[in-house]
Formats: structure tokens, sequence, C-alpha cells
């Protein structure tokens, strides 16, 4: 898995590491392509197809199949997005599924889920178009459409597979107060994340793993400190080639910083570098391993086993 390779650090040596190994799939969190400026239909077409033309991308998807979720810069920057003239929205998402085989579904719809056996079933999940930020600070916010979560707690609670993989293009967390922008992630949406969480919870639904990108970092944390929530884990792939990340750049310069930003009672990794981030869900050991493979050297840079119980 990965998330974020913006242009200006092709060729993604994470991507090219990631190719190396053995691996049956490969999830694509968002940013994808940094398509800021484009705004029709061949720009679009442009910028996917550097992106495509890539040492990164051309080692790494004919390896296996691919799951992609989007994010903001497939279409532009978050900020200007909720803005977006409707035809230059169509042309980003006629781009988007013209360049990744990912399944077109009525009115545009992305989120879906797909089963490999009882092992696991992938829910791709779209945690941006259907936002609605003027609601945030309402008693009805939507981060997601009442649709789309509807659906999803049915699926989860129904879902006969060990491990439920949840593809959220940004994390659902709740990261410590040093990371602003709340308003950019679930934490902001507070109500809908309670929703979503509360009903895991109350209806015990067991293995349930959220896969995230977008803060152009690697991570592994528990979507919460303590309490019922601890028991689920958020792996944030990658990244895969953008940065640098403020946060981890402090912690470089002052080492002690760190329980601020990622505190060890919630976090078992952190990190800015560009990594290859491998994943095994294995049902037989109720077990996930999360390895993040520096991109430069090659060297691994976390490798753990992690359960819920």
């Amino acid at each position: 898995a990965t998330h974020g390779t913006h242009h200006r650090y092709e060729p993604w040596e994470a991507l090219v590491v990631t190719a190396e190994h053995d691996y049956d799939l490969f999830c694509q969190l968002g940013d994808m392509t940094y398509n800021d400026g484009a705004e029709t239909l061949p720009e679009y077409r442009a910028k996917w197809q550097q992106a495509l033309k890539t040492t990164g991308y051309r080692a790494l998807l004919p390896r296996a199949g691919s799951y992609y979720v989007w994010d903001d810069h497939e279409f532009i920057n978050d900020s200007k997005l909720y803005g977006l003239p409707p035809a230059q929205l169509e042309a980003g998402l006629d781009a988007f599924f013209e360049a990744v085989p990912a399944e077109r579904l009525p009115d545009d719809q992305l989120w879906t889920s797909y089963r490999w056996g009882k092992t696991a079933e992938f829910f791709l999940l779209d945690c941006r178009l259907e936002r609605q930020p003027d609601t945030r600070k309402s008693d009805d916010p939507i981060y997601i459409s009442k649709k789309q979560i509807a659906w999803l707690k049915q699926a989860l609670q129904q879902s006969p597979c060990h491990f439920k993989v949840l593809l959220n293009s940004v994390p659902i967390t709740k990261m410590p107060p040093i990371w602003l922008k709340q308003s950019d992630r679930w934490q902001g949406y507070a109500k809908q994340r309670e929703e979503l969480l509360d009903h895991l919870t109350q209806n015990k639904v067991s293995n349930v793993w959220f896969l995230t990108g977008d803060f152009h970092a690697g991570m592994v944390s528990r979507v919460e400190s303590k309490g019922p929530r601890s028991q689920y884990w958020e792996i944030m792939a990658g990244p895969g080639g953008n940065g640098p990340q403020p946060l981890w750049l402090m912690v470089q310069l002052n080492p002690g910083s760190i329980n601020e930003v990622a505190p060890a009672d919630q976090f078992d990794h952190f990190s800015g570098d560009f990594a290859a981030t491998l994943i095994t869900f294995d049902p037989q050991k109720d077990a996930v391993r999360i390895r993040f493979i520096d991109a430069k050297n090659k060297k691994t840079i976390y490798d753990q086993w992690l359960s819920q119980s």
C-alpha cells in the first residue's frame, strides 16, 4: 500500500522497493497523482500519463491487482475542491476512471467492497467527494454520505470475513492536539466518526483494520489511546513520495517531542521517511504483520505482528 506520490519526487523509489517483494494486492490510498493546475480532460490525462509512466508505478502496478480510493489531489487541493466547477470535476472523474482499473458505479460512486474468500473483505471508501464542509459544525455533519455510512455499517456487521479492511484516504485516528486541521479528517466530523466507531464496538465487529494516507507520513496507531476503541489499529501507508511532514521534521530536530506528536501509548510507529509498506493478513495467527522498508537503503525500519485480541 502507499499514498501521496507527488511529481516533484519522481521516480518514487518506495514503489520500486515495493515491487521487489511478492504481494497479492496493491492498495493506493489517495493522492496518486497531484493534478493541481489541471482543468480540462486533456490536462488531467497528461498528469495521469506522467504518473503512470514513472519508474515507480511501471515497476509496481504489473505485479498484482490493485484497489484505488481518491483523495483531493486527483482533482485539486482540498481547500478548492468544494467550489470546483461541475465541468472540471467531471473531467477529473473521467480521467481517474480512464487511468486506473476502478469500477465506475452509477452516479460515480466509488465506495464498494471486495472479498478474498473468508480471509479479508476490503471496503473502499469515498472520504472526500461526498463530504459537506458547510455541515461540519452543525448537528448533522456529513463526512461521508448517509447512504455510504449506512451501507458500511451493515456490510461490516454482515461480513463473513476474518479481517475487515477499510481504505479511507484520511485517517480516523484521534490525533493528539498538535495535529492541526481537524476539519480535514474524520475527527472534525465528530458525530459521524462516533456513529461508525460506536457501531463497531456495540456490535462487537472484530478485526476491523483501517488503511489510510494523506498526512505524508507512515504510521501505525490505535484509533484511540484507551477504551474499547483502542483495539482498532490504523495503518498509514508510505509515504510513497511526498513531504516533508512538518511534525516529522520537528521530531528529528527535537527527539523529545515524539511524546507530543505520537505518544507511545497510542502510536507504535511514526516516520516521515519514504517507505515501502507491506501488510500481511493471517487469519490462522489472527494477526497482521506490518513492515515499513526505507526507500533509500532498503533497510527495515518497522516490522511487527499486531492483533486486536
